[in-house]
């Protein structure tokens, strides 16, 4: 089986479900079956697969046992000869199931008797129960044919019982009836929670995307609310900055013409985020870095952000539009980092590995505390320590930000928790805490100013090793603060995007493509100095590093554990930071 044919199943059934419950399945006794108010969409389950494919490989085209099948539903099919494309056999299967309704047809009342049972149509109803929505296939060559088969989970053909509710197909949530449903109106079908934690999201680059194994179940939260309801007033559908929304994430929508029914627009909004990954999808190593980021699905990912669990939206009407938001705290969208981290979903409080938080199995999700998180996108620095006599533009919050966040990486490396390109990078021994140093900002902005995209010669800048980022398009728009964390993500993604040598050492070979990071995290380059200008259309931002680092054939930093106490720093007047694992040289007077 491939993920391919997997989705083919999925896709089928759901198609047919559809097609069911807005009234437009062809039914032999009477026009059109009745349409479903409830109907669930499908789902795959490897565990039902692993039942169905059990069976299959016994080449037997009766039902098999219900212990054998652990009690889900089974349909069944073959074709002869072999036939080698599964994708088509899959397709071949679903059609024929749902073909008993035109050809053999069920009673409008919609009920499952024996009489009504016993017409032929058993592989119908299962496919229509409305219940049953988790789906596993299975297809085996056999000696003169090809077998395929789906078990279901809920079973259904449960005599007496309605095939389906009738009625209306739902509108809104509320509509579906079922605790934690969504509707999506469009395919006139009911979805289940959690469908991202549990593996069961589609993805167009790989089948589904992975399983989460701490996604955290959102809150609501009004503080949140009062910042997304600010922008929406403003009519504006560009992204907010983020000192106007307090550092929170963002995702926006828009309808024409005006929608009056803000629950019609609330599941639009939502349903279009989550729409990204089966439009545009995400690798199946789940992190965020810029060329993911590209690929435009920065909606998805933010709703898909594990630890953002603090969420407060809002829906506005514009002139000729309804302008819909929500926030969200922590932000996520932190390049380099995780979507969220791939494994089984909790089954045990312990699993979720959050103070004070709770799993919820049903949901496979876990279920926060009270402890209060603050963003981590975009952190105002607390305490401003970093002061230039510059009119350039930069401003001291600015300064401490690019500070911070260097430093912020750098003890992430320190700690060993910094992801390589395979596992993580080693720890560091003796990793230096920086400092923001003026001189260097002043001879950066020099050049860059310039506007032009590539390294001054290292005459200019005697003494500086030096890092730059470019942006365009949408990139432009964004302030001052966003660029400056952009551009320290991009070069630290470096490490996860391409690697480092096992060794630590900075080779010749590959180091085009890993320079920034190394920059950064060059041992003995403890002064830092930043700069932001835009240009025509574009943005450019550079950092300048004191003492200059990127020296081919040396470690970029030495390995170990990182310090414990001032003696492990072996650099005079140095003192360690036990909780940032760095070590803090003495001050300068740049």
């Amino acid at each position: 089986m491939t993920d391919e044919v997997r989705q083919t199943f999925v896709d089928k059934h759901n198609k047919y479900r559809s097609l069911i419950a807005k009234g437009l399945a062809k039914n032999k006794v009477g026009g059109f079956a009745p349409k479903a108010s409830g109907m669930l969409k499908v789902i795959y389950d490897c565990d039902v697969e692993q039942t169905m494919m059990d069976w299959a490989k016994t080449c037997q085209t009766w039902q098999a046992p219900s212990s054998a099948r652990k009690g889900y539903g089974q349909n069944r099919f073959s074709i002869r000869p072999v036939e080698p494309n599964m994708t088509i056999v899959a397709e071949k299967a679903v059609d024929n199931w749902f073909s008993q309704l035109a050809q053999i047809g069920v009673p409008q009342e919609n009920r499952l008797t024996l009489s009504v049972f016993y017409r032929g149509v058993w592989y119908y109803t299962q496919l229509a129960w409305q219940w049953s929505y988790k789906i596993g296939c299975a297809i085996q060559d056999c000696s003169t044919f090809t077998y395929a088969g789906c078990e279901y989970n809920p079973s259904g053909n449960i005599l007496g019982s309605m095939i389906y509710e009738i009625g209306e197909p739902c509108k809104v949530d509320a509509d579906c009836k079922c605790t934690g449903c969504t509707c999506s109106a469009d395919e006139a079908l009911c979805v289940q929670p959690s469908m991202i934690a549990k593996g069961l999201a589609k993805d167009p680059v790989g089948g589904f995307a992975p399983k989460a194994a701490r996604m955290m179940k959102m809150i609501y939260d009004c503080d949140v609310e009062q910042t997304m309801m600010e922008w929406a007033k403003t009519c504006q559908t560009w992204q907010a900055p983020s000192s106007a929304r307090k550092g929170y994430g963002q995702n926006r929508f828009s309808i024409r013409p005006i929608e009056p029914n803000k629950t019609i627009v609330a599941e639009k909004a939502v349903n279009n985020w989550f729409s990204q990954l089966a439009q545009k999808g995400v690798p199946q190593e789940n992190m965020l870095n810029l060329n993911v980021f590209y690929r435009g699905v920065w909606y998805y990912t933010q709703l898909a952000w594990q630890w953002s669990y603090q969420l407060g939206c809002a829906v506005v009407d514009c002139n000729g539009f309804t302008y819909a938001g929500c926030e969200y705290n922590p932000s996520g969208n932190f390049l380099g980092s995780m979507i969220y981290e791939i494994g089984e979903p909790c089954k045990t409080d312990a699993d979720c590995k959050c103070e004070g938080c709770g799993c919820s199995p049903e949901e496979a999700l876990c279920v926060p505390g009270v402890i209060p998180i603050k963003p981590v996108y975009w952190i105002p620095p607390e305490k401003i320590e970093t002061h230039c006599d510059l009119d350039n533009g930069m401003t001291d919050e600015l300064r401490q930000l690019w500070l911070n966040w260097h430093n912020q990486y750098r003890s992430l490396i320190a700690k060993g928790q910094a992801k390589n390109k395979t596992g993580y990078a080693p720890k560091a021994a003796r990793m230096l805490k920086m400092s923001y140093d003026c001189d260097a900002e002043a001879s950066v902005m020099s050049w860059i100013k310039n506007c032009i995209f590539k390294h001054n010669p290292g005459k200019d800048r005697p003494g500086y090793g030096q890092s730059l980022w470019s942006g365009s398009g949408s990139i432009f728009k964004a302030n001052m603060t966003e660029l400056a964390v952009w551009s320290v993500h991009s070069w630290f993604n470096e490490l996860a995007s391409h690697g480092v040598s096992k060794d630590n050492i900075l080779h010749f070979q590959g180091f085009e493509s890993i320079g920034h990071y190394t920059a950064l995290a060059w041992q003995n380059s403890h002064r830092v100095g930043c700069g932001v200008v835009y240009c025509k259309g574009w943005v450019i931002t550079g950092c300048e590093y004191n003492p200059p680092g990127n020296v081919f054939g040396a470690l970029i930093y030495e390995m170990g554990d990182p310090c414990t106490t001032d003696a492990d720093c072996k650099c005079t007047g140095c003192k360690c930071s036990i909780e940032e694992a760095l070590c803090i040289p003495p001050p300068t007077n740049t």
